[in-house]
């Protein structure tokens, strides 16, 4: 919900920068780092930024990756930035499935009035963008999503196998058929994403988090 990112001044329901270096949530950390760390250039940054943030680098809301299991994660896979790694930590036995239903519809009727980020529009502007956008509901239906985890019961149970995840890894929490229906309408399965980091000290978390 919301997010310190959007679509830039010319972003038509979310004016919030395309990148910025002084506030993160989980997830725009992460983008912002690979951007970084992948470039040399401000153009180059720029442009990663969008591969990463939208379906085929489209600059527009309805095409921002909004879910991981949805969007984020296979569109970033198939556009070749990232790579799933589950199979190099756990065997398949000990790997599990998660099947669940975004509802995009329900997802953007639950939008509220100060998600729509317009700073020089009006209140009855601001209404009027948020029932525009409500309306493209009509053009979604509910999608059924399954996603691959590793359990953290049998990473407790074997701690060492943590040392098996590559170093700078892309880590996303899975909190199996999380029900937010009555917050964003609709279940979702990511609820948090950081860098794995692993030292001669152990294996450690890079994140941004509002609880530390």
């Amino acid at each position: 919900k919301g997010g310190p990112l959007g679509e830039g001044p010319d972003g038509r329901y979310d004016q919030d920068p395309l990148y910025r270096f002084d506030t993160f949530d989980c997830t725009t950390f992460v983008e912002t780092v690979i951007s970084l760390a992948l470039t040399h250039n401000v153009d180059a940054f720029e442009t990663k930024m969008n591969e990463i943030r939208y379906e085929n680098s489209n600059v527009d809301y309805l095409k921002r990756n909004h879910f991981p299991s949805l969007q984020w994660i296979p569109n970033n896979i198939q556009n070749g930035i990232f790579k799933e790694v589950n199979s190099l930590i756990l065997p398949q036995a000990e790997r599990k499935i998660v099947e669940s239903v975004i509802n995009l519809p329900g997802w953007l009727k639950a939008i509220k009035l100060d998600e729509i980020r317009a700073p020089l529009a009006t209140l009855e502007e601001r209404q009027s963008l948020l029932e525009e956008l409500q309306s493209y509901a009509n053009q979604y239906s509910p999608m059924d999503v399954q996603l691959e985890y590793l359990p953290i019961s049998t990473l407790l149970k074997k701690p060492k196998v943590l040392s098996r995840i590559p170093h700078g890894s892309v880590i996303n929490f899975v909190r199996p058929n999380w029900d937010l229906t009555d917050v964003i309408g609709t279940h979702m399965n990511v609820s948090h994403q950081g860098f794995v980091i692993q030292k001669k000290s152990g294996t450690y978390l890079r994140h941004a988090s509002t609880t530390g």
